[in-house]
């Protein structure tokens, strides 16, 4: 076992991002509603879950146009 602690108070770096906001994503994913949740597909769970990263990387993707832009970034570095 390790003695390594994690400190959630050192923003990581990715690329032009400074920070990623464990605690808001937290939050987010415990809003789902576990009923609907398991209605549906498992496309819709992935795409929800990669707007709750956006927007806990920065803000400025809440929303289509802030979603397409991460998606759009996203699909350009990988």
């Amino acid at each position: 076992m390790s003695n390594e602690t994690t400190n959630t108070d050192k923003p990581c770096t990715i690329d032009s991002v400074s920070k990623f906001d464990m605690d808001g994503f937290l939050d987010y994913v415990n809003s789902y509603d576990p009923k609907k949740l398991a209605n549906d597909k498992v496309d819709i769970i992935v795409k929800d879950l990669l707007y709750g990263i956006a927007i806990s990387l920065d803000d400025s993707f809440r929303y289509a146009d802030g979603y397409k832009r991460f998606m759009d970034d996203l699909k350009a570095n990988f």
